[in-house]
């Protein structure tokens, strides 16, 4: 079978990592796989770019001055539906089309007219809103009827302009009326979400994320805390790839670090410039990495993971400090609490700055020694890369 997969980006990130993950392992089983990719650049063997670096750049800023999203890229995007019709792939699988770099309108009206299998995994729930990727922050539902007077516009991706109510109906058409399609969603919570949208006549499966669990595993830190000057602390560690103001929670790392007594210390992994302004000197700013081997260092040191998002969909961060046998506590957000269970964390109520203090105190560092070894094994039973990938090519197999 010939399979392409369609993304952001391709190898990095965590929904790059999940379409080479993916594509390697259907090579494994026989399949010929490709990737197109809109951003960066990639290892992967058998990948094509879709676009220009100005006309990527062009989209970008289009889409912020008109509210227009994904329908610029129009020679770009020409040129790869030129691609695929040479190629003639037997299932195509989207992933993120947003992040200016692709035609919407252009890839869908080739889509119903190919008219071969389509699977598509929602990692956000921007295909079913008008704007955003994420509305849980300002508590709007308009998505449920039709989109507009937007309450989200500076949220990603951010626009000058109210475009909501057209960008609503533009998706509508576009996204229904494939006569071969199903959704999957890496949470049970986003299910629901996709449930109540207008593409509730899709068949919708859930498919858990997953990680490279050979990677993400305990490793020795003494080194680590003895150059931190961390050795009779109990560390709690926080980790965004895109910064922590706003739905990830910065806040809350403030009022903890303010709150909590001289015995924890505060690790913030991927804390850009605007977070470290409103954070004491007592709190470890880390700017953001791609280095796994650092990131598994320092998911390793810590002894409570702490994720205070106020929304999100399925948070691979929480997957990789469970498979480091570092605890979780979290929000009740989104898809986020549906990782944990009984001593491998604790899920406190959105928003309870006292709750997540008297769980942080309740955990500390025994809770870790307790119960690490049962983190990893969660961990590896329900999130390793070939549980969620063995799940795609059952997906896979209804074509084959």
């Amino acid at each position: 079978m010939r399979i392409l997969q369609i993304n952001t980006v391709c190898g990095y990130g965590s929904t790059g990592r999940i379409a080479v993950d993916i594509a390697l392992e259907a090579e494994n089983r026989g399949h010929e796989c490709y990737i197109a990719y809109g951003h960066g650049t990639t290892t992967y063997h058998r990948a094509y770019q879709i676009g220009t670096y100005v006309e990527r750049k062009s989209h970008n800023v289009l889409s912020r001055l008109t509210g227009r999203q994904a329908l610029y890229s129009v020679r770009g995007t020409k040129l790869f539906i030129r691609w695929i019709k040479d190629l003639q792939p037997d299932v195509i699988h989207l992933h993120n089309i947003h992040g200016h770099y692709l035609n919407m309108e252009i890839l869908f009206e080739f889509l119903k007219r190919y008219d071969h299998p389509v699977i598509w995994t929602f990692h956000d729930c921007w295909p079913f809103t008008g704007h955003c990727a994420y509305f849980d922050f300002v508590s709007c539902s308009k998505w449920k009827e039709h989109c507009n007077r937007c309450p989200n516009l500076k949220a990603y991706p951010p626009s000058l302009v109210d475009s909501t109510f057209q960008m609503f109906s533009k998706k509508k058409s576009l996204f229904t009326g494939l006569n071969n399609m199903i959704i999957v969603t890496p949470s049970f919570w986003l299910s629901h979400k996709v449930k109540e949208s207008f593409l509730s006549g899709y068949e919708t499966i859930v498919i858990n994320n997953g990680i490279d669990t050979n990677i993400f595993k305990p490793v020795p830190t003494d080194e680590l805390r003895m150059n931190l000057g961390l050795e009779q602390k109990i560390v709690l560690l926080g980790v965004s790839s895109e910064g922590f103001i706003g739905r990830k929670g910065l806040n809350y790392f403030v009022e903890l670090s303010k709150r909590l007594g001289s015995e924890y210390k505060l690790i913030l992994i991927g804390a850009d410039r605007a977070d470290r302004k409103s954070l004491s000197s007592d709190v470890i700013a880390v700017e953001r990495t791609d280095n796994i081997n650092q990131l598994v260092q320092y998911y390793s040191l810590a002894d409570v993971f702490i994720n205070p998002t106020l929304e999100d969909n399925y948070p691979t961060v929480n997957l990789e400090a469970l498979s480091c046998g570092t605890p979780v506590l979290t929000f009740d957000t989104g898809g986020s609490p549906e990782s944990l269970e009984k001593n491998t964390g604790i899920v406190i109520s959105k928003n309870d700055l006292p709750e997540l203090l008297n769980a942080v105190n309740s955990m500390n560092s025994v809770f870790k020694k307790n119960f690490s070894a049962i983190c990893r094994e969660k961990a590896v039973m329900n999130f390793s890369k070939s549980v969620f990938v063995d799940k795609y090519m059952q997906l896979y197999k209804r074509y084959n």
